[in-house]
């Protein structure tokens, strides 16, 4: 069985070049341009069933960034969910109008947030296409299925593509062997959205087999940044702020668009029941603990367990969010085979169905927007089987090629020494 790039040791990985430049500026130009034209286009108050932009979370980012021109601590003055690089980030486009304002010596109204927001995550997007083009070893043309309808909707109007794209650089450093600039902008990743935290075992379960001293260092790194994180708002907000987003998403019970909150509406199991809920959280981070367990020593494996991890953290989560599509593409997209295309593409398809097209008419169609719900999540379903069966499939190849190599040099010691 001949291996493919994906099961080449990381060392040996073929076709690895640098990021190019010229691709993240044309890249950045464009997407921040396109998102300022749809911002432009379409304002708040259009038909949100047809419309390519949506300000409901920006409205959101608007008030969570105001700590900032408030000169407000985050948590304590200004309520934030976010963890805190994300929270600290929704600061960034008051203080870009602030800059805009002082330089031109025009005033800039409060609807700059908007426009500025959408310009830096059409950025943040550039940068991901940009690095996942240059991780690919063969069909590179699917980095720009970043581009596909639902991911570049949600990429302009949710900031989950910055997690993204600091994730997909982690993973760009673990491909090239720099494990400690891995785990740091994977521990930057975590204070963005939690879901990263979800990878790093599977860092870890690949070091520990390399060198349990560069695991230990890493898993302490990856602790150290998070914690630098953390200890500035325990300094500036005390304990009480710092357990404020943990405390808002420990209250929160489900949402319309989840796996839990459908079983219940069909009475498969009773929302209100502690031990489906238990059973849901132990199911959202089982894949990332096994791994641990698990002999993960090349890239494909490396891929899959995330892709796995991060799959299982989303459809047993209490809370579905549709703009989690960008969490997952990435790995599709570095998976590299026709079958995560066609897979991306349903997703995207499913998914924009569901949001924004039935949700915005679901009190003229409820069924509907039910069947898109129910339609969104098996499409997610299949995307984790069909991770599972690569990470067996892969496992399955490892095992063949460490028996072939074994016959060989048992074959090589037979010949020095007949009998």
């Amino acid at each position: 069985m001949t291996p493919t790039s994906g099961d080449v040791l990381l060392s040996r990985l073929p076709g690895n070049k640098r990021p190019s430049i010229g691709l993240f500026l044309v890249l950045s130009a464009a997407l921040s341009s396109a998102a300022l034209l749809a911002v432009r286009l379409w304002p708040l108050g259009s038909p949100r069933r047809v419309q390519p932009n949506d300000g409901h979370d920006i409205n959101v980012y608007i008030e969570r960034g105001i700590w900032l021109p408030e000169r407000a601590v985050p948590y304590r003055d200004v309520f934030s969910e976010y963890p805190e690089f994300a929270t600290w980030l929704l600061g960034v486009p008051y203080a870009l109008s602030g800059l805009l304002t002082w330089v031109t010596g025009i005033e800039v109204g409060s609807e700059s947030y908007r426009y500025i927001f959408t310009a830096i995550m059409g950025i943040f997007l550039a940068g991901t296409i940009t690095l996942l083009h240059a991780m690919l070893t063969e069909r590179r043309w699917m980095a720009f299925l970043m581009l596909l309808p639902s991911c570049w909707y949600f990429a302009h109007n949710r900031f989950d593509v910055v997690p993204a794209f600091l994730v997909v650089a982690a993973l760009y450093f673990f491909q090239r062997g720099k494990f400690s600039w891995a785990v740091v902008w994977l521990g930057v990743a975590t204070m963005s959205k939690w879901y990263p935290a979800v990878v790093l075992p599977i860092f870890l379960s690949f070091l520990l087999r390399m060198d349990r001293r560069v695991a230990l260092r890493s898993l302490a790194l990856f602790f150290a940044v998070v914690a630098s994180f953390i200890a500035v708002t325990l300094v500036t907000a005390g304990v009480n702020g710092f357990l404020v987003p943990y405390e808002f998403h420990l209250s929160r019970s489900g949402n319309s668009q989840s796996l839990f909150t459908l079983l219940d509406r069909i009475d498969v199991l009773d929302r209100e029941d502690s031990f489906p809920r238990l059973l849901f959280v132990i199911m959202m981070f089982l894949p990332a603990l096994l791994s641990l367990f698990v002999r993960i020593v090349n890239w494909r494996l490396i891929l899959a367990w995330s892709a796995m991890s991060v799959l299982t953290f989303i459809v047993f989560n209490s809370i579905y969010s549709p703009q989690w599509i960008l969490w997952v593409a990435p790995f599709l997209i570095l998976l590299s085979s026709w079958w995560e295309a066609v897979l991306l593409l349903m997703y995207n398809i499913s998914n924009m169905a569901m949001f924004p097209f039935f949700f915005y008419n679901k009190r003229a169609e409820p069924e509907a927007f039910v069947i898109s719900i129910a339609f969104n999540l098996l499409v997610i379903i299949a995307i984790l089987i069909r991770i599972t069966w690569i990470a067996y499939v892969s496992r399955i190849r490892l095992l063949t090629l460490q028996h072939d190599s074994d016959n060989i040099e048992r074959l090589k010691n037979d010949s020095a020494h007949p009998k």
